[in-house]
């Protein structure tokens, strides 16, 4: 038993951190105690620990980087989940973010690609027999699309495992929620 400078209790051996300093070989204050004074110490000096933690950071660039690799490798579904459920609660940010990417220079030419691709798949999705009246509903369905919803296709034009048509009976409306949680699945009710 041994007892706390500190907070003045005696425990055991083993509520102490090692110590070479002192003669039994244990710190002189228990862990606890010491924990908080750290806690105390680190709220009162905030400035001087961020800087101290952006130091260290810089000098040791690939330590750090290799260290946050192999935690992402480790936690990788932790992050996964943690994204999905942030950019749920977060749809008019997302909305934001991916327009600002879209903007930039070197990214203006994928959207470009993306977006041509989603026209050519599209364009090939919607059948050559389709009637003038059919392609004048497809264009009012999208025309009376509910403001805050989007026009979706029940069956995917691009799935794992189905491939549907550009066609009316295969639109609907769903809020944009629904629509990135469908994503590109086709979901039977």
């Amino acid at each position: 038993m041994k007892r706390c400078y500190k907070c003045k209790e005696s425990k055991d051996f083993s509520f102490f951190s090692k110590s070479k300093e002192t003669k039994d070989g244990f710190s002189k204050i228990c862990k606890a105690c010491n924990s908080a004074r750290g806690a105390i110490y680190r709220a009162n000096n905030k400035k001087r620990e961020k800087l101290r933690h952006q130091v260290y950071q810089q000098k040791n660039r690939e330590k750090v980087e290799e260290y946050h690799k192999q935690y992402y490798i480790l936690n990788r579904q932790k992050y996964y989940e943690n994204c999905k459920k942030w950019a749920a609660e977060n749809n008019d940010r997302m909305k934001e973010l991916w327009r600002r990417s879209a903007q930039k220079p070197e990214n203006k030419r994928r959207h470009r690609v993306n977006e041509a691709r989603r026209r050519a798949t599209k364009f090939k999705a919607t059948p050559k027999w389709l009637s003038e009246e059919q392609l004048a509903e497809i264009r009012a369905i999208y025309d009376n699309c509910p403001p805050g919803y989007h026009v979706d296709h029940i069956v995917p034009l691009k799935g794992k495992n189905v491939t549907g048509l550009h066609v009316p009976w295969n639109l609907q409306y769903l809020t944009p929620s629904q629509n990135h949680k469908k994503n590109n699945k086709l979901i039977l009710e």
